[in-house]
């Protein structure tokens, strides 16, 4: 069995693409700091999200955000192959994939969750391990 995790930066929310492009730009650097940095940007994302980022530029919230959520989970070291993600159109173009990916299925908010490409019903908010034990324990019990 596998996880696989889809971004999906809402059009709504300021500075969702800047945190897609981050956690894409993180990936490259070293997968295992994805999880930690998605947890950090879901904990702190009130203070990202429109009117506390209204009066600030791009360049100042990307800022913040690399001192503030980033930089304890890459270390100093790998600050500057980070901050270079941010003058790559690869991650820009990952982000929009990710954007149009979840449109594509569906998807109107986060998190929202798919088992075997099918969309359970149950979406925004997490999941309890019961719950998933009760999706998940019948099909592997199948193979």
């Amino acid at each position: 069995m596998s996880v696989v995790v889809h971004l999906f930066p809402l059009p709504y929310h300021s500075y969702s693409f800047i945190a897609c492009r981050s956690i894409h730009t993180v990936n490259k650097i070293n997968p295992s700091f994805v999880y930690p940095l998605l947890e950090k940007f879901f904990k702190c994302q009130e203070g990202y999200y429109n009117q506390p980022t209204y009066a600030k530029s791009r360049a100042t919230v990307v800022d913040e955000i690399t001192k503030n959520l980033v930089a304890s989970i890459i270390g100093e070291t790998n600050l500057a192959k980070y901050k270079a993600g941010f003058n790559d159109s690869q991650s820009d173009q990952a982000a929009r994939i990710s954007f149009k990916n979840g449109c594509a299925r569906g998807v109107t908010g986060t998190p929202y969750f798919f088992v075997n490409g099918i969309p359970i019903n149950v979406s925004g908010s997490p999941l309890g391990y019961k719950y998933w034990i009760s999706i998940l324990d019948p099909l592997v019990g199948k193979m």
